[in-house]
C-alpha cells in the first residue's frame, strides 16, 4: 500500500513538476539500490549454503541407501568373522590339548628312562658284588693251596731284616725316653737350687 501510494506520489510529480519527480526518483534508487544488491549477496550465499547442505544431505541418503542394500554382505562377513573366532578357538584347545599330551609323554619316557637307569645301577651294582665274592673265593681258594713260607729261602732272610729293624726301633725309643728323663730332673734339680739360694 506505501508502495504504491509511493508510486503514485512519484508520477503526479513527474507530471506536473519534472525536475522534482526525477529528483526524487533519483534519491530513492540511490538509497534502495545499495540495500537491494546487499539483500541479493545475502541471498546468494544462503543459496550456495543450501545447495551444499542439500548435496550433503543427497550424498548421506545414497550412502545410507547403499548401506542398506548392502546389509547381505555385511551379514555374510559377520558370519564369517564368527566362524573364524570358532575355529580359532578349536586350534587353540587343539594346541593345549596336544602340548599337555606331548608333555605327558615326555614325562613318561623321563620316568621310564630313569627307572631304567636305576634297573641298571641295580644290577651293575649286584654284578659288581657278585665278581667281589667270586674273588674273594677264589683268593680264599688260592691261600688254602698255596705252598708254606718255610718253603722260600728269601722269606727267612725277610724276617731277620724286619726283626733287626724293630730291635734299631726299640733302642731309639729307649734312648729318647732317657734323655726325656734327665732333661727333666736337671730342670727339677734347677729349680730346687733356686729356692735354697732364696731361702
Amino acid at each position: 500500500m506505501q508502495a504504491c501510494e509511493d508510486l503514485s506520489e512519484c508520477l503526479y510529480m513527474v507530471a506536473h513538476e519534472p525536475t522534482l519527480g526525477l529528483y526524487r526518483i533519483e534519491e530513492h534508487i540511490r538509497k534502495s539500490v545499495p540495500t537491494l544488491v546487499e539483500m541479493q549477496h545475502k541471498i546468494q550465499k544462503v543459496n550456495e549454503r543450501v545447495e551444499g547442505v542439500c548435496f550433503d544431505i543427497n550424498n548421506a541418503i545414497t550412502a545410507v541407501e547403499d548401506i542398506t542394500s548392502s546389509m547381505s554382505v555385511f551379514n555374510s562377513i559377520h558370519e564369517n568373522l564368527r566362524s573364524c573366532l570358532r575355529l580359532k578357538q578349536q586350534l587353540d584347545f587343539e594346541r593345549n590339548k596336544r602340548y599337555l599330551l606331548n608333555k605327558k609323554y615326555r614325562k613318561a619316557t623321563e620316568d621310564f628312562k630313569l627307572q631304567e637307569m636305576r634297573k641298571a645301577k641295580s644290577l651293575g651294582y649286584i654284578e659288581k658284588s657278585f665278581s667281589m665274592d667270586k674273588m674273594s673265593e677264589s683268593v680264599a681258594s688260592r691261600s688254602t693251596v698255596s705252598t708254606p713260607v718255610s718253603d722260600y729261602p728269601d722269606s727267612t732272610q725277610n724276617d731277620e731284616e724286619q726283626s733287626s729293624q724293630e730291635s734299631v726301633g726299640t733302642d731309639v725309643a729307649a734312648e729318647l725316653a732317657k734323655e726325656e728323663e734327665e732333661e727333666e730332673s736337671s730342670s727339677t734339680g734347677g729349680a730346687d737350687s733356686h729356692v735354697s739360694d732364696q731361702y
